[in-house]
């Protein structure tokens, strides 16, 4: 059967596409509800004096800050993956050092800092890393074993 040719209760399926992308785009993601601040909130105050934000790169992906040095990721810290990727690309992207600011809501959190801390280190990876509290202060990074 087709995608064309199934129907739900008389309709295509095509009927159903429209409002439930509006629906998507319009309702925040799950991992979104519970956080202290949203990410914006965090990347307002860090790029406030360390450059611009929502730096379009030429693959036309969005930088969360840069300046002359650097491209920066902003993720919350179960993201922890997710923002090593984003931020060397952006790298890529931008012939900058790529950058990461890890959110850390909780003291638990800082057990994702340790990851993106140990990847850097096991690959070598020209990496920068800061976290900020959820309170958006800069905490000091911990020591990491290989």
């Amino acid at each position: 059967m087709s995608f064309d040719t199934c129907r739900c209760y008389g309709a295509s399926m095509r009927h159903y596409l429209a409002p439930l992308a509006l629906l998507a785009c319009l309702c925040p993601p799950a991992h979104a509800a519970g956080h202290e601040h949203p990410e914006r909130w965090y990347q307002e105050r860090w790029c406030s004096t360390r450059g611009e934000m929502e730096v379009v790169m030429p693959d036309k992906t969005r930088a969360d800050c840069a300046n002359a040095t650097h491209v920066v990721e902003f993720d919350f810290g179960v993201k922890w993956g997710e923002s090593i990727g984003q931020s060397l690309n952006y790298g890529v992207q931008a012939g900058k050092r790529p950058g990461i600011v890890l959110i850390l809501e909780k003291p638990s959190h800082m057990r994702y800092l340790r990851r993106v801390l140990r990847v850097r280190a096991e690959y070598n990876l020209p990496l920068d890393i800061w976290a900020v509290d959820k309170d958006g202060q800069e905490l000091p990074l911990p020591r990491v074993r290989r």
